[in-house]
């Protein structure tokens, strides 16, 4: 019942900014507004189209530009998406998401040294981000820096102890790394008993996910 509530929440907000363009009462923020709710909705053409609007009537509007960004990543238009990214954070240099935006890009494309600078500026803005601790340790890792990527992934599970990638990126490191001062069978195990413990008492249905990072399975080698 509540998702149906939501939905129709939904589609009365969009009809109401629909009939705003359509009766000329363009205001600020109106595309921004009908956009969000597109790109939310799994809309990514349409959503794009009105940011791009949003962005006609306010050049400067970071979280338009940071938002295009993130529709642009979903469609695989990352040099898009890159330059509106960088466009947000011209504009507002403080912003810890649009650093987390861009290194994810730069992480993707191999970027390494720069995805590492955006993430350290992201955590001296934001030093509790679990997600910027456990996505700078999978930076490390592919750089082969594998005892910082240890401590960034210790952080991310003192600030998130449920962080099921965290969780996954260790496991998977004490499992096969081929340093036998890192490799530990015992420690690898011991971490994952002990995250299948803690979800099974918190976060039930991410079980199967850490049955398949106790397996093997490890965000390292999908980049993600």
């Amino acid at each position: 019942m509540l998702r149906f509530q939501q939905v129709d929440r939904t589609k009365r907000r969009s009809i109401h900014f629909q009939k705003a363009l359509e009766t000329h009462q363009i205001r600020p923020r109106t595309h921004y507004n009908i956009a969000t709710l597109l790109l939310n909705s799994g809309h990514l053409d349409e959503a794009i189209a009105e940011f791009n609007k949003e962005l006609q009537i306010q050049p400067e509007f970071v979280e338009a530009h940071n938002n295009l960004g993130i529709a642009l990543t979903s469609k695989g238009e990352l040099d898009g998406a890159l330059a509106h990214f960088q466009k947000a954070l011209e504009l507002d240099p403080q912003l810890p998401k649009v650093h987390h935006n861009i290194a994810m890009i730069l992480l993707r494309q191999g970027q390494l040294d720069q995805a590492i600078a955006h993430l350290q500026k992201e955590l001296q803005v934001n030093p509790v981000s679990a997600e910027a601790h456990n996505d700078l340790g999978i930076a490390w890792s592919q750089q082969g820096r594998i005892d910082q990527a240890i401590n960034e992934w210790q952080k991310t599970l003192e600030l998130q102890p449920g962080n099921l990638n965290a969780y996954c990126n260790l496991v998977w490191v004490l499992a096969t790394f081929p340093d036998d001062a890192i490799r530990s069978g015992a420690k690898a195990v011991a971490l994952g008993e002990h995250a299948l413990h803690a979800l099974r008492r918190e976060r039930p249905s991410d079980l199967p996910a850490a049955c398949c990072c106790v397996c093997g399975e490890s965000s390292i080698r999908q980049g993600n």
